[in-house]
């Protein structure tokens, strides 16, 4: 984004990128899983996409007003939104303490990274976009796997990943009459797309074994991860990538991973007890 200024390119690019790899991944999991080829697995597929893309393109655009590493913790508010939606929607039971745990790691996520500029009205707007989409695309990833015909968790979470980013990545390939072609693009967008379509082949298997609120109560521990990373990359000398913060701020994400980590124990007790 800071090379190309383009988040639309990016969103294309690195999309077309992923359904590359989908399609290499495909032949893999067909060794293991059977697809179940029906209008309700077309119908799913189809609405992950649209999400999974509009998702995309509201993240580029809000990265352009929060910083990488504050989104990044940010993005913990998806999972009231998330909770939410099982809730109303779909007639999950949440209990009292599960509660607890999901406002305890929404706190803790925006804690993580409450310094810094002030979140403009069109920041936080985009940033709710972004929230809504992917809360919808984790709820339908499960969806989708559970159409996967398969022993293993695992091989119906890489199948269900592999069809979903391989449509995901010829619709947007659509978008190309937009964006036009250069080699350049595609380029600088492969260690994006390589970064992102690993990590959700894992966030498949996770959701697949551990239920969607949970893995995304787990998936929180970015806002961790994020900050560690901006430190490497402030003292590394990227203070375009990371701002410097104060002392007090660094107590604050210390206490907030606390917090996190004591969400992600409340969650499992509660499932155990």
């Amino acid at each position: 984004i800071l090379k190309h200024k383009n988040s639309l390119c990016l969103s294309v690019y690195s999309q077309i990128c992923m359904a590359v790899m989908g399609i290499l991944t495909m032949p893999v999991a067909l060794a293991h899983v059977r697809y179940s080829l029906t209008w309700e697995t077309g119908m799913l597929v189809g609405l992950s996409v649209l999400l999974g893309a509009a998702g995309q393109f509201f993240f580029f655009q809000t990265i352009h007003e929060i910083e990488a590493s504050r989104l990044s913790s940010l993005l913990g508010l998806k999972i009231i939104i998330l909770a939410l939606i099982c809730m109303g929607l779909f007639r999950e039971d949440i209990s009292a303490m599960q509660w607890v745990a999901v406002v305890l790691c929404a706190a803790s996520a925006v804690g993580m990274n409450f310094a810094g500029a002030k979140i403009t009205w069109k920041g936080g707007l985009l940033l709710f976009c972004t929230l809504v989409c992917y809360a919808g695309t984790d709820i339908l990833a499960v969806r989708v796997m559970d159409t996967v015909e398969g022993q293993s968790v695992i091989w119906r979470a890489v199948g269900a990943t592999a069809l979903n980013y391989t449509a995901l990545g010829i619709f947007s390939a659509l978008l190309l009459f937009k964006t036009g072609w250069k080699n350049v693009y595609l380029r600088d967008a492969v260690p994006y797309a390589f970064c992102w379509y690993s990590a959700m082949l894992m966030l498949f298997v996770c959701f697949g074994m551990t239920g969607v609120i949970y893995g995304n109560i787990i998936q929180a521990t970015r806002g961790i991860i994020s900050v560690l990373i901006g430190v490497v990359l402030l003292k590394a000398g990227f203070p375009n990538l990371e701002p410097a913060v104060s002392w007090m701020a660094w107590g604050r994400r210390l206490l907030m991973a606390v917090l996190m980590m004591t969400a992600m124990a409340l969650y499992s007790w509660s499932l155990n007890s």
